[in-house]
């Protein structure tokens, strides 16, 4: 179904623009730009805005699985009944003055210009949230039931299942990383991994959120993924040499009792460089 969809009004859109603009001034080094991104977002979707309230509705339809049409049509229900409770008028300004501060404080013209997974999910949200609270009604039976069918679709759809917890951890030993990323260094290049932005974009969302749930799964299974790699040494090459298989076994053991205690730069840093070095000894 094609519709018309203003992508810089939808507020859960915005957000993503900005967690993911705050993962790329990461990426760029330019912690300037991500310190003023984050207080952006903190001031528009902080507790008590009505972008805030906004994009809790938002997230429950597109983080939320279910196991029926039934389900996911229940569910749907209750976000737009929600939905009338915020002040639409509220919403709207605060919408405009985030777009204005957005424009004026970060002026970069690619900002929304990221593409964001189920973006057709988001936009069929966003048209039936506001059709629910708008008294003139602007969209067709037909149009509605086609975007609620895609909205109910996803909800039903299988999400990626939860890793394990890990066990306990003691600090990394400085030397046994720099031992053995510098034996791989030359072979690295400044790009990082489909998984390694995925790690970096939810740390962003965490910066502004605060809430560790996600961002703990996603470094759960990036950390076991890596401590699976570490343990099986396919070249023959690095097999042979004694001193590196040590090290790299070291590696392996203080990977087996991680904890994910300490969300900051430091940690992540260590786990996306640990992310390259365990792709570089599966490969």
């Amino acid at each position: 179904m094609k519709m018309r969809h203003n992508k810089k009004r939808n507020p859960a859109l915005l957000y993503e623009f900005l967690v993911r603009y705050v993962s790329k001034c990461l990426v760029d080094n330019q912690p300037a730009a991500a310190e003023k991104t984050l207080e952006i977002a903190k001031k528009y979707f902080g507790k008590g805005t009505a972008l805030n309230e906004e994009l809790r509705l938002f997230r429950n339809a597109l983080d939320t699985t279910v196991k029926s049409r039934h389900s996911a049509e229940k569910v749907l229900g209750t976000i737009c009944e929600s939905a009338k409770i915020v002040n639409a008028r509220d919403l709207d300004a605060e919408k405009s003055r985030l777009i204005k501060e957005i424009n004026h404080s970060l002026k970069d013209p690619e900002f929304y210009s990221y593409k964001v997974p189920d973006y057709v999910v988001y936009a069929s949200v966003s048209a039936l949230v506001n059709e629910s609270r708008n008294k003139k009604k602007s969209l067709s039976d037909i149009q509605k039931i086609q975007l609620e069918d895609v909205v109910c679709e996803h909800m039903v759809k299988e999400k990626s299942a939860t890793p394990v917890n890990m066990d306990k951890n003691p600090k990394y030993n400085k030397a046994v990383y720099k031992f053995v990323f510098e034996r791989f260094h030359k072979k690295y290049d400044q790009k990082l991994s489909e998984a390694q932005r995925k790690l970096l974009t939810t740390y962003a969302a965490f910066k502004i959120s605060k809430n560790p749930t996600v961002l703990t799964e996603v470094l759960v299974k990036e950390i076991q993924g890596i401590r699976q790699k570490l343990g099986v040494v396919k070249d023959e090459d690095v097999r042979k040499d004694k001193a590196l298989m040590d090290k790299i076994q070291e590696c392996y053991r203080k990977f087996t009792t991680m904890e994910v205690a300490e969300l900051d730069d430091t940690a992540i840093l260590e786990v996306l460089r640990f992310m390259q070095l365990a792709d570089e000894v599966e490969s």
